[in-house]
């Protein structure tokens, strides 16, 4: 399967994007109408941790991997789906259960909106993004 990333072409690119990768900070304001994408587990990995990742820096992307791996394992239970998101100003990927997220971090975010960055570790919910 090949993961696409959400592209507004409509939308002009302003600033630099940040990348999380290992520790990723926990979203709390995300909401199912931002899923655009469902991967496994494995598909996502491979797209944050690229050969060329692996290596140049092996033991620090072997690392961030296995936590990044554990941090969504932990939070998955059987029947659980793993999908990719967008809003402006982010991206990352959410643990959904049923018709509900359970869990979201965020992955990618532009490098001047730290409104959406504080958003997402406030832990304030019903934020519309």
């Amino acid at each position: 399967m090949k993961i696409e990333f959400y592209d507004d072409e409509d939308t002009p690119r302003v600033g630099f994007y940040k990348h999380c990768r290992g520790q990723l900070p926990i979203c709390h304001s995300t909401r199912t109408s931002m899923l655009y994408q469902e991967v496994t587990l494995e598909e996502y990995l491979a797209v944050q941790y690229p050969a060329i990742l692996l290596e140049r820096y092996p033991e620090q992307a072997v690392r961030d991997r296995e936590i990044e791996r554990s941090q969504i394992n932990s939070a998955m239970s059987p029947g659980d789906t793993l999908w990719l998101w967008t809003s402006y100003g982010g991206a990352g990927v959410a643990v959904k259960r049923g018709n509900k997220i359970a869990r979201s971090w965020l992955v990618w975010a532009t490098q001047d909106d730290f409104e959406f960055l504080s958003r997402c570790n406030s832990g304030e919910e019903g934020k519309t993004l």
